[in-house]
């Protein structure tokens, strides 16, 4: 008997109840995965591709389909194989599998069958529910895929702004102003669009058509953008109404400009600290360092690292730590008549340094600030002198302020400004 695709996943689904209860665990797992961390919720509430990393991991695979619906996907998979019109596309002539060939894979294969069977088995507005999540699971993992394949590296958060500047309303993004908004609106066709049928129906060609279509349609709308991306790129393009650095006339750091508006300058340091490449810089640290010549680079550059990490999994680190870095001490150096950083670096760098380094200082940021770094830096450097500790806190809270008001310019006046004065 030849094999077919609804009679393979039948079998699999012999003793799986498909009723609301399995339905409430597929829309666990579908929300555990897009807010199992910062970087998943600030992806699909935004309107960006390629500045964070999201993955759909052979992890959150086995998750839900071992763990959630208790089906062997790896024999699952042979079998799928052994379907003639799955194995004509999937094969090729010397009957070596083809690389990432998305209509074998059996999430996505699961993900269609539980959309036919719960719009059967369940009332009309659950089955819709159900549908919308499997649909977004699906495009979780289609996503997940193709930003790994696009972004070898994060994308720069200011290339990102300008390319969702330069985009029209035929965007879909531009039009839905966020990831899951496109998600759900593309769901429609499944629920009632030009894959219902295929879906109800559950015919073989149907499904796989449903499905290389689906993958096909999100990889042309992330390569249109892409070309956008080369063009900012290659205009060097920098789009002020969205650029999170604002000079004075002179290029030097204004002061009284980031005191205005601090919320610009937090929102920048929160949205690159998860990504270590964005996060720590060389240049930047061998600054510090050279300032502060008691501490090394290594141990500067193990505590940030420290602090990156955090960032994915602690809130603390973003609602309180960072913003509270820079918010007192800017106040300081407001309060010592320092007008532009870029203009007073080394005068900045030495009183930030005498500021959190004085015990005589009363503010309840800087206690809080100052326990917190002293966890981190025992953790990520191992040190247990307090001096020690206390030096590498001071270069660190100094290199996390000169990070968040200084997105590209240190390395234009690095040189310059610390050589003439050392």
């Amino acid at each position: 008997m030849k094999a077919d695709l609804k009679n393979l996943l039948d079998k699999y689904f012999k003793n799986i109840k498909v009723d609301k209860s399995l339905y409430k665990k597929i829309s666990k797992f579908k929300n555990n995965w897009a807010t199992k961390s910062p970087i998943y919720i600030e992806f699909l509430g935004g309107v960006h591709i390629g500045v964070q990393p999201i993955r759909f991991s052979t992890i959150d695979e086995d998750n839900l389909l071992n763990r959630t619906l208790r089906i062997d996907h790896k024999e699952l998979k042979k079998e799928l194989f052994e379907i003639p019109e799955i194995k004509e596309i999937a094969v090729d002539s010397k009957g070596n599998i083809k690389k990432n060939t998305v209509v074998a894979n059996p999430t996505y294969n699961v993900l269609m069958y539980l959309m036919m069977r719960f719009s059967k088995e369940l009332n009309s507005r659950d089955a819709e529910n159900a549908i919308r999540d499997c649909f977004s699971i699906m495009s979780y993992k289609i996503l997940g895929s193709i930003v790994y394949r696009y972004f070898q590296y994060d994308l720069d958060i200011n290339v990102a702004n300008a390319v969702f500047e330069k985009m029209s309303k035929k965007f879909l993004i531009k039009q839905f102003g966020s990831w899951q908004a496109v998600i759900d609106y593309k769901s429609d066709d499944v629920y009632n669009g030009i894959h219902k049928d295929k879906v109800l129906s559950f015919n073989t060609d149907g499904v796989i058509y449903a499905i290389a279509d689906i993958q096909n349609k999100y990889r042309s709308l992330v390569k249109n953008i892409y070309e956008l991306i080369e063009e900012v790129n290659e205009e060097n393009s920098k789009i002020s109404t969205t650029s999170t650095l604002k000079e004075d006339e002179d290029g030097g750091l204004s002061v009284a400009d980031i005191t205005d508006t601090p919320d610009k300058y937090t929102n920048y340091i929160n949205s690159i600290v998860y990504s270590k490449s964005d996060f720590v810089k060389d240049d930047l640290m061998e600054l510090v360092t050279d300032i502060m010549s008691n501490v090394s680079i290594e141990d500067l550059k193990a505590n940030l690292e420290l602090i990156s990490s955090m960032s994915l999994k602690d809130p603390n680190i973003k609602k309180e730590l960072l913003p509270m870095i820079l918010e007192t001490s800017l106040a300081y150096l407001k309060d010592n008549n320092i007008v532009s950083i870029k203009d007073s670096l080394e005068d900045s760098i030495d009183l930030l340094r005498r500021y959190w380094s004085s015990s005589r200082t009363k503010s309840k940021n800087v206690s809080v600030v100052k326990n917190k770094m002293i966890k981190i830096t025992i953790e990520a450097t191992g040190k247990k002198t307090s001096w020690v500790i206390a030096a590498i806190n001071i270069a660190t809270i100094t290199y996390i302020f000169i990070r968040s008001v200084s997105i590209k310019s240190y390395q234009q006046w690095q040189l310059s400004l610390l050589y003439e004065t050392l």
